[in-house]
């Protein structure tokens, strides 16, 4: 008897203990695997939800240019010369004094003729012209050259008044687009940016019109514009979602355009997955979009939202219920720091607040709940190049910061863990160049887009691989982490079909070739790269686009072979 109660009471409680962690060990392999899911259902959600965004933001006008003929040499007659020992520029406001004796050293301690100096004051009227000052002119005064000094005169251009002709519709708020410049001298930039931003409004056809002033070098800029309806609404459909939160999905989005009289725009987008997706598997996400230009500054903010449904059967086959949500918003301001005739540099400053809550089975996972907000700083150049190509490249840097409700890294993390308070570098370039062979219209298009981070990242701050957004030919695959990059490229050919109520209905057949690879601070933790191709055409008719592509993975990251994955997107604007 006495050994039997040894037995009970040694054993038991050690059974019960044993029994008791069993489940916990498969409740955290169980949690741990859902967590992992939610990230990547998170991530790919914010993908549509950037790219959506990426669409309100965009403006698809070609930068506004004004062309100025070159100033031409006037050849004089006779072929006597003066010594000409210094040369003097009067008013000459807007060069430095060191550019000034680079632009009249070569004039200067010799024997000028009359086409010597009508070629001075071409290379005057160049340099003003190459700066915006299009209306300002040098000329050479009455003067006594027996001193051996040239005095050369500058008449800078003015803006004596600005002029709005657009059928007293009051279209465009032409302070806010060209603000102080009248009275100012006369810069083409500030109206090629002006136009810019008037223009990005879908419903603006901007032109402008300089007309002489009162007064010599004086200007009156007219600006004309033809406005269309100020709403816009477009309906899209496609198989881009996931197929564990429905692959189909249906977005509508609205715009309005200058509501407050600012020359400001106002879009929402409202995304969901359609009927045809399966039970419990299903997303929604709302996004919002307001900015306002002023001269070469632009302000906007937005706010998003999503949320999504799925299952996963863990290893003891058992079915979790997978649920997320997450909630963005994000002030931003824009400056044109430099900008040519073809050329532009943008510098911009984005805070962002990311909240993202993950459950599992009704409960809410912590580990993959989380509150970050991120400041991003960023440079972008854009060149027009010969033959009409264009290349943009941006890069900068995204710093993790503990205010505005943010996670706050407790101060002993150790450097696997991933960080709240992070500094990761991007870098992004796109180029785009047409050519012709055989009288047929081609265009090559490539994107880079790439990440280094300095810290561990939590899941919605890397960089993820895989899927119609980036390396085409994977659609159940994606891998993501720290450090990574894809390039994305096609080759086109545009074709016009046929003409259908005096519109075009043109093709653009196209090949891909996609590439990518990610891996992380952390050995072990998911890494590898893709490849893969596609071929798609895209249709055009009026109001509507459609898009249809087959991909197939080249080179896959140790996963399976999906095989050929085929995608479509069908939208109508009006």
């Amino acid at each position: 008897m006495h050994k039997k109660c040894f037995f009970r009471d040694a054993f038991l409680p050690v059974a019960m203990v044993l029994l008791a962690t069993f489940p916990a060990y498969a409740n955290n392999a169980d949690i741990s695997n859902a967590s992992r899911e939610n990230d990547r259902l998170q991530r790919e959600q914010q993908l549509q939800l950037n790219n959506d965004l990426n669409n309100a933001a965009r403006s698809t006008r070609p930068p506004a240019t004004y062309d100025v003929p070159e100033p031409q040499i006037q050849h004089g007659k006779g072929d006597g010369c003066r010594q000409i020992d210094h040369v003097v520029l009067e008013n000459a406001h807007n060069i430095s004094e060191q550019v000034q004796g680079e632009l009249v050293h070569p004039y200067e301690g010799r024997c000028l003729g009359v086409d010597d100096i009508q070629s001075l004051l071409a290379d005057l009227t160049k340099y003003y012209i190459e700066h915006g000052y299009t209306t300002t002119r040098a000329y050479i005064p009455e003067q006594d050259l027996t001193t051996g000094t040239l005095r050369v005169s500058i008449v800078q251009g003015t803006v004596q008044n600005l002029k709005l002709e657009d059928g007293d519709k009051d279209s465009i708020n032409v302070t806010g687009a060209f603000p102080l410049v009248e009275g100012q001298a006369f810069n083409i930039r500030d109206f090629e940016q002006g136009l810019d931003q008037v223009n990005r409004l879908a419903s603006n056809h901007a032109t402008m019109d300089v007309q002489p002033g009162d007064k010599a070098g004086d200007s009156v800029v007219v600006i004309k514009n033809e406005p269309e309806a100020p709403w816009h609404v477009n309906i899209a459909n496609d198989d881009y979602g996931q197929r564990s939160t429905g692959r189909y999905q249906t977005a509508l989005t609205g715009s309005y355009d200058n509501a407050l009289g600012l020359n400001d725009s106002f879009s929402y987008t409202h995304r969901q997955s359609t009927p045809l997706s399966e039970h419990n598997k299903n997303s929604v996400s709302n996004n919002i979009f307001f900015s306002v230009p002023v001269g070469y500054f632009t302000f906007s903010a937005g706010y998003s939202n999503s949320a999504y449904q799925s299952q996963i059967v863990t290893p003891g086959n058992a079915i979790l219920e997978l649920a997320g949500d997450s909630q963005n918003v994000f002030v931003k301001g824009d400056y044109m720091a430099w900008r040519n005739q073809a050329n532009k540099l943008d510098l911009s400053a984005t805070m962002t607040q990311k909240n993202t809550n993950s459950y599992a089975d009704n409960q809410l996972l912590e580990v993959s709940s989380r509150t970050l907000t991120v400041i991003d700083l960023m440079a972008d150049l854009t060149m027009v190049l010969d033959g009409g190509a264009t290349l943009d490249i941006n890069g900068g840097v995204s710093e993790g910061v503990p205010f505005w409700g943010a996670l706050q890294d407790a101060p002993d993390l150790d450097t696997t863990s991933p960080r709240a308070q992070f500094t990761k570098l991007v870098f992004g370039s796109s180029y785009n160049r047409p050519f012709e062979v055989a009288d047929e219209k081609f265009s090559i298009a490539t994107q880079l887009s790439a990440q280094y981070a300095l810290n561990v990242l939590y899941g919605s701050e890397q960089m993820s691989i895989g899927g119609p957004y980036s390396v085409r030919g994977f659609y159940n695959t994606s891998v993501a982490n720290d450090h990574g990059y894809y390039t994305h490229t096609d080759l086109s050919n545009m074709q016009t079909l046929w003409s259908y109520e005096g519109q075009d209905v043109t093709a653009r057949p196209y090949l891909g070739f996609d590439t990518g690879y990610v891996n992380g601070r952390v050995s072990g933790t998911p890494s590898g790269s893709m490849v893969g191709t596609a071929v798609g055409v895209g249709l055009k008719y009026s109001a509507v686009d459609m898009d249809l592509f087959t991909a197939k993975s080249l080179v896959r990251p140790g996963t399976a072979d999906e095989g050929l994955t085929s995608f479509f997107r069908l939208s109508l604007s009006f």
